[in-house]
């Protein structure tokens, strides 16, 4: 192999030149309800998550209107959901009559993470990847 070849076989990451999300707002209630459990009941201990409902404008604006917190195991490190196709239906149900639909996943960081700079880990990454696959959001 020729070192043309195996520059060609290498992954390259570019700059992307325009974003494709210009801004993500949340509905007041629906932030404070999943911070408020978060930081009350659960005190940051243990990573929890769920999907984020809403509207995509024509100009890439996300309005973030609910969150769906599917059943899940969250510890200090990992977050594992038990997903309910069944439910999740339901969900996708009622999201689609209000003019809805899944615009992404959030999901927390744990006191023990709560560094002034944080990173991602790789199953973060991959998971995050994996769920946001799922929203057929062909853009992003």
């Amino acid at each position: 192999m020729t070192m043309d070849e195996l520059i060609a076989k290498q992954m390259r990451v570019s700059r992307q030149e325009k974003p494709n999300c210009e801004s993500v707002s949340f509905d007041r209630d629906a932030a404070n309800c999943f911070q408020h459990y978060v930081n009350e009941t659960l005190v940051f201990a243990v990573k929890r998550g769920g999907f984020m409902y809403g509207t995509v404008s024509e100009d890439g604006e996300v309005m973030v209107n609910f969150i769906y917190e599917m059943p899940r195991q969250g510890t200090e490190e990992n977050l594992v959901l038990m997903r309910d196709t069944e439910e999740e239906k339901i969900v996708e149900a009622i999201a689609s009559g209000l003019g809805m639909r899944r615009v992404g996943f959030i999901f927390t960081q744990t006191i023990r993470q709560n560094k002034k700079d944080y990173t991602l880990s790789n199953s973060e990454v991959l998971q995050a990847a994996e769920l946001h696959g799922e929203s057929g959001l062909r853009h992003w």
